[in-house]
């Protein structure tokens, strides 16, 4: 539709689109807050429980490049609307899940859909913005995702705590269908060039033309990223997801009611875990949000990502030691802070990173490396901690991913060797970008 070639509609496009997105992850924000300290309401134990934290991003591995192919060729509003569709239906299951095998199933049709929502809603930004509000289009999108991060884990954490576990997966399911019905009703399609899909001998032509060859020069094309730079940004990006994102999340609830004293009042309201740990969520994604943008201009302006970048680092093992030490609840509040401003630092830069570090090749293909290593990173870490559990304090598990960051000083040593100063982004490549 050639409106959205107007900047005004394109905005409104890409804040409806925001709402949208947000609003499909109230559910999958409502477990991360949760579902640790509701496991005996259910028949859950530990280990099924950071399986099913787990099991989404599992599921999106392997799926991610495909629907980034399909996505790549075809029409995006019917991808996003069956993934918003399939939001709605894992978080039914949620609600009526009997036991963790079928709670799993939930799970993994949240991958699926999730997979759908999130390549489907960029590749609608890419086609409504230009070189010259790309990046604020993109960044308009980022802002929805941190605003569901700080606000549904403390909805659902009150809900939980107030009215039980089952309304509060009720509410999200009402809110992936308010999603749902804003992007059928007001959201149009975006994609421009896109064949005629009512035509059964165009799927039959199009698939093994276009998508399988596409898929096989791709593959063949991924060799050229292997090189000590793009190492180092990988295993950052799988470093910062693993500890300051998915051991964080799925954890901190449970963390604060077993290592906090929350016991005392506020004002005859008795506070429990669940809503505390949505609280500390709600704030570090606040923090987060606030300090990518600042680290991002700081990091331009004076030309030293690699150094700005281990300066966060070393927040982030100095936040995790602190909260692992739940000295006072002082220090754990100044650890949260700490971790809060390492994940906005580290997720802000290494993107520019990566880019900077290979001018020559497509965006869509880089970012699709950083996201399958920060997929590996969401979803090994709920696994690994509620299985160390059986033997570990969470305590110990905190010190363990302390020392993990601390690893990260020598991959950044590693990728800045050689690159003093990083490429001027004016250099880098402005146009053409695609998924």
């Amino acid at each position: 539709m050639s409106f959205l070639s107007d900047h005004n509609h394109a905005s409104k496009a890409i804040y409806l689109l925001g709402f949208c997105v947000a609003f499909a992850l109230a559910g999958d924000l409502t477990l991360y807050a949760v579902l640790p300290v509701y496991t005996s309401s259910r028949g859950f134990d530990l280990a099924a429980v950071g399986l099913i934290l787990s099991a989404n991003r599992l599921v999106r591995l392997p799926l991610n490049p495909l629907v980034g192919l399909l996505l790549s060729r075809m029409v995006r509003r019917p991808f996003l609307l069956a993934g918003l569709g399939l939001g709605i239906l894992s978080n039914s299951i949620y609600i009526l899940a009997p036991d963790e095998k079928l709670f799993l199933v939930g799970r993994v049709l949240w991958g699926i859909a999730w997979s759908l929502i999130y390549i489907a809603s960029y590749c609608m930004i890419l086609d409504i913005t230009t070189a010259d509000n790309r990046a604020w289009g993109s960044g308009a999108l980022q802002s929805f995702y941190f605003l569901a991060l700080a606000f549904f884990p403390l909805l659902g954490g009150f809900l939980s705590d107030t009215l039980g576990f089952n309304t509060a997966l009720l509410v999200c399911v009402f809110f992936a269908g308010a999603g749902f019905l804003l992007a059928s009703l007001l959201l149009p399609e975006t994609y421009q060039n896109a064949p005629p899909t009512n035509n059964p001998e165009t799927w039959k032509q199009y698939l093994p033309q276009r998508i399988l060859p596409n898929l096989k020069q791709g593959w063949l094309e991924m060799k050229e990223l292997l090189n000590r730079t793009n190492v180092s940004i990988s295993y950052l990006q799988l470093l910062v997801f693993m500890v300051g994102e998915g051991l964080f999340m799925s954890t901190i609830t449970l963390f604060i009611a077993r290592h906090l004293d929350i016991s005392k009042s506020f004002h005859g309201i008795e506070i429990k875990a669940a809503a505390m740990g949505g609280a500390i969520l709600a704030l570090r994604s606040i923090l987060s949000s606030g300090i990518a943008p600042l680290a991002g201009k700081i990091s331009d302006r004076w030309k030293n990502r690699w150094g700005i970048l281990a300066f966060g680092n070393v927040l982030g093992v100095l936040g995790m030691i602190w909260i692992a030490g739940v000295a006072t609840s002082v220090l754990f509040l100044a650890g949260v802070i700490l971790a809060a401003l390492y994940s906005g630092v580290t997720i802000a830069i290494l993107p520019a990173l990566i880019e900077e570090a290979n001018p020559r090749q497509p965006v869509g293909k880089l970012m699709g490396l950083l996201t399958t290593f920060g997929d590996i990173g969401m979803a090994i870490a709920p696994l690994l901690a509620y299985n160390l559990l059986e033997k570990f304090s969470l305590q110990n598990i905190y010190t363990v991913g302390a020392v993990l960051l601390s690893s990260g000083l020598a991959f950044i040593w590693l990728g800045a060797v050689g690159v003093m100063t990083t490429r001027n982004p004016k250099n880098s490549r402005s146009q053409n970008r695609r998924l």
